[in-house]
């Protein structure tokens, strides 16, 4: 079983192919944010999908992991 996270991050930049996660579109350098209540812990699986451009693929993540 993955680990789950506290919060997660999707930024698109400026120069990437347009591309959505779990089917929301994010604009050229939108971020999209989730973030989970204070104890709880995200287990989502993101579906990303890219869509065709003049660009490269790109999408950067973060997120922020409890301690073990």
């Amino acid at each position: 079983m993955a680990e789950g996270c506290f919060a997660i991050s999707f930024f698109r930049p400026s120069t990437s192919n347009p591309v959505s996660v779990n089917g929301i579109a994010l604009e050229a350098g939108q971020t999209l944010s989730v973030k989970q209540n204070v104890g709880d812990e995200d287990h989502t699986t993101y579906e990303i999908v890219f869509y065709t451009g003049a660009a490269s693929n790109e999408l950067y993540v973060s997120r922020v992991n409890p301690f073990r």
